[in-house]
């Protein structure tokens, strides 16, 4: 496997789990009433951006070589893909 590929996709797995563990943490305070999982919220968050600010940076950086174009056009192409998904 491509190695800039496994650390896009890495990179933006644990920035996607961070960001289910962040917004979770509400509703689970709330359904068991640990008010102390409040502490652990800031720092998950934190570690969300931090992971997708690597991801965004080795998609931009390896993937497509600082190329505005080529990043303009991958993007489009996601979105057509995404439409196409939804509309099935």
């Amino acid at each position: 496997m491509n190695p800039a590929e496994t650390i896009t996709r890495s990179t933006g797995d644990w920035a996607l789990r961070f960001l289910l563990l962040t917004l979770a943490i509400t509703p689970l305070r709330q359904v068991t009433g640990w008010a102390s999982l409040v502490r652990f919220r800031r720092m998950l968050g934190l570690f969300c951006f931090f992971y997708a600010l690597v991801h965004v940076s080795s998609y931009v950086s390896f993937d497509m070589v600082f190329d505005v174009g080529d990043i303009v056009k991958d993007i489009a192409r996601s979105e057509e893909h995404t439409s196409e998904l939804q509309s099935h």
